[in-house]
């Protein structure tokens, strides 16, 4: 498929379009979305990190609007802490154009619905949001974990409960359609908010179930390695070859590889400790051959969120499993 190209007013010297979340060039096109004016822009999507995005135009310049969420950037900055509590999208925007790009997050800002307004309840602002990441961060709360509670403490404000009421809270969870597991991880969410709070609450008791996890065939780990990207493949070899956590994959840089022993030392997360993984020639000369266009990193930019490859990976796994006839 070729490559996506913008063109100017008088259709000449085209340029590729580079994806405002990894920088690739990589780029396909990905249908039309018509606006109520009349008028269309032109969806993108990025075949390397699997990101969707829009070419707008405002004022005469070309920017990037991101067509499902807006990142917030990270909070090291005084001045997207200003923006954070200011709530506003067109601040958010505007700090992500003086930056040059698509802002990294902490956390995401869903823009799609608005939370609703409960007659004498304090509303879950977007300074009270802010506070909530600072007190997990204080506390030594992985990123992950922060944007995992984050989402679901705006997801039960947005269904309805009182979180300052305890009581809101267990009603609002204990009706959804959630499993026990989820309803468990909702629970814990809430349980850090209301110690920020200063607040106690009889949690309730949510047993997950534990169930078989399905193992595929060798041969199917080989179709699916196979069939995907490059970059993608050596993921999944590496993960297959060590069995490190993605996480652990992901954050690898050039300096962890070593290519005269054939070694891979990695850097834990969620307690574990540090180890060093020997490794097979066949992925060994699949890291050799992969274009370091990450700089010191071999799977990611620095700020890259793996969500977007988690993504990307499904995207690849339904098709080769849509292609070899296999669910």
């Amino acid at each position: 498929m070729a490559e996506a190209e913008e063109t100017t007013d008088s259709g000449e010297n085209p340029q590729p379009v580079n994806c405002p979340l990894c920088g690739s060039t990589k780029i396909c096109k990905d249908g039309i979305r018509y606006l109520t004016d009349g008028s269309n822009i032109q969806r993108f999507l990025c075949k390397i990190c699997g990101y969707r995005f829009s070419k707008t135009s405002l004022n005469n310049s070309e920017q990037y609007q991101h067509v499902q969420k807006i990142h917030t950037k990270s909070l090291n900055c005084q001045k997207t802490l200003f923006y954070n509590r200011q709530g506003s999208d067109e601040a958010s925007s505007r700090a992500s154009t003086a930056q040059g790009g698509p802002v990294k997050a902490l956390t995401e800002v869903e823009t799609r619905q608005k939370m609703p307004q409960r007659e004498g309840a304090p509303q879950l602002t977007p300074q009270k949001i802010v506070d909530f990441i600072w007190y997990m961060k204080r506390n030594g709360y992985a990123e992950a974990t922060i944007q995992g509670r984050v989402r679901l403490i705006k997801r039960l404000a947005k269904l309805g409960a009182n979180l300052y009421d305890p009581e809101s809270v267990k009603h609002v969870i204990a009706k959804q359609p959630w499993s026990a597991g989820r309803k468990d991880l909702a629970c814990e969410a809430y349980t850090t908010f209301l110690t920020m709070q200063g607040g106690t609450w009889q949690r309730p008791t949510y047993r997950r179930v534990e169930k078989e996890p399905f193992i595929p065939q060798p041969s199917e780990v080989k179709q699916l390695i196979a069939g995907c990207s490059p970059r993608m493949a050596c993921f999944l070899q590496l993960l297959l070859e060590t069995a490190m956590r993605p996480g652990e994959a992901w954050q690898l840089t050039w300096a962890d590889y070593d290519k005269a022993t054939r070694t891979i030392r990695v850097t834990p997360e969620k307690g574990s400790k540090s180890r060093t993984y020997k490794i097979s020639k066949e992925l060994a000369e699949m890291l050799d051959n992969l274009p370091r266009k990450y700089g010191d990193r071999i799977f990611s930019r620095p700020n890259m969120p793996i969500d977007h490859h988690n993504r990307n990976f499904a995207i690849q796994r339904k098709r080769i499993a849509q292609k070899l006839k296999n669910p």
